[in-house]
């Protein structure tokens, strides 16, 4: 969306130069004027909640695998019955 959003304005511009050529648009319309904020807004825009929304999905992983790690690898019990489970998995796949 960045990229397109980019691209966006100088093809914007290629279009109204080539209708106002063909007087498709008058001369006088200030279209140009009334699109341009809104074209350089976009791709800012875009790029700002790119970053925001990477940076709360960054923050979100941290807190789940945080949990993860808490919940299953802290737990001794846990661990032990993990590499019990390894052990017996194994051992299964042997004889069969």
């Amino acid at each position: 969306m960045l990229i397109y959003s980019s691209i966006q304005y100088d093809q914007i511009n290629k279009a109204i130069e080539k209708l106002t050529a063909l007087n498709e648009i008058q001369a006088g319309d200030p279209i140009w004027t009334d699109i341009r904020p809104y074209l350089i807004a976009s791709p800012c825009i875009i790029a700002l909640f790119t970053v925001i929304m990477s940076y709360i999905a960054w923050q979100l992983y941290r807190e789940f695998a945080w949990d993860i790690w808490k919940h299953i690898s802290a737990d001794l019990r846990m661990k032990r019955r993990y590499l019990t489970f390894q052990v017996s998995s194994s051992a299964m796949a042997e004889i069969a």
